[in-house]
Parts: structure tokens; sequence; C-alpha cells
């Protein structure tokens, strides 16, 4: 008897368990749907950030959420008519990027992101923050590459930098 009850509690312990997982795997793959919706508009994408943020904390083990909460906030920021609203979007995704790294060490995307991050922050005054920011946007896609030397969004966002 007392095996039958462990093994019951054993069984829906572990039903719960890959429930939980799969919830948070459905929500991610159904977020992730959801970015180009967003097209160019800054609330919808900042919106979707948080969507992202919510969904990390249901699974604080997984770094996806934390970097795709990042991700939709750097592209906020990047789509933010206001530019006085740039620092405070780029400080959100600076938060996220840093959780998922901490979970997620070397990886190639979260440095595409703190270079991201670190380029938004020129937008806000270019003259002033260039320097400073450049340099910390060219080291962290440094840091993706070596990490990753087959990751195409690098040589993208070093493409792009060049551009501008």
């Amino acid at each position: 008897m007392k095996k039958l009850v462990l093994l019951c509690i054993s069984l829906f312990t572990l039903t719960n368990a890959v429930a939980q997982h799969d919830t948070f795997d459905t929500k991610m793959l159904n977020a992730i749907k959801t970015i180009d919706n967003a097209g160019n508009d800054a609330k919808k994408t900042i919106d979707l950030a948080q969507n992202f943020v919510q969904i990390s904390h249901e699974n604080d083990t997984n770094w996806l959420g934390h970097y795709y909460a990042s991700y939709c906030y750097i592209m906020g920021a990047f789509l933010q008519q206001d530019i006085s609203k740039i620092d405070a979007i780029a400080d959100k995704a600076e938060v996220e990027i840093r959780k998922a790294e901490t979970l997620e060490k070397n990886n190639s995307e979260i440095h595409c992101i703190k270079s991201l991050i670190a380029s938004a922050r020129i937008m806000v005054n270019p003259a002033e923050r260039g320097q400073k920011y450049g340099l910390l946007a060219a080291n962290e896609l440094n840091k993706a590459k070596l990490a990753n030397p087959n990751n195409p969004r690098v040589y993208y966002l070093e493409a792009q930098s060049l551009l501008y």
C-alpha cells in the first residue's frame, strides 16, 4: 500500500513538472510567433517584452525568456520616437539580458543583444556617447564572434554598424 501511494505521488509530481514545462514552451513559442506582428510599433514591441518577462518568471532557470524580453525591449528602444525614453527602455533590456547571462554563459546571441543595447544608448546623443558606447558595442560583437564564429547575426550587426 505504501509503495502504491508513493508511486502515485511520484507520478503526480512528474506529470505536474512535465505539464509546467510544456506550458512554458507553449507560451514561449506563441509569444515568439507574435514578434513579427508588433511591426514597427514601439509600444507593441515593449508590451511583448513585458509578456516575455512574465513568461520567464514561470521558468526562471531557462535563459530564453529573459533573452527574448531583452530583445523586444531593445527593438522597442530602436523604434522609440522620443529619445528621452530610450535609456529607460535600454535599462530594462539590460536587466533582462543580465539575467539571461547568469543562466547561459558566453552565448553569442547574448553578446549580440548587449551590443544592441550599447548601440541604442548612442542614439540618445551620438556626439557625446558615440565613442564610449561604440567601443562597448564593438567589444560585445567581438565576444559574440569568439563564442560562435558561425553566428550570422554577428556579421549582420557589424555590417549595420559600419553602415551607420
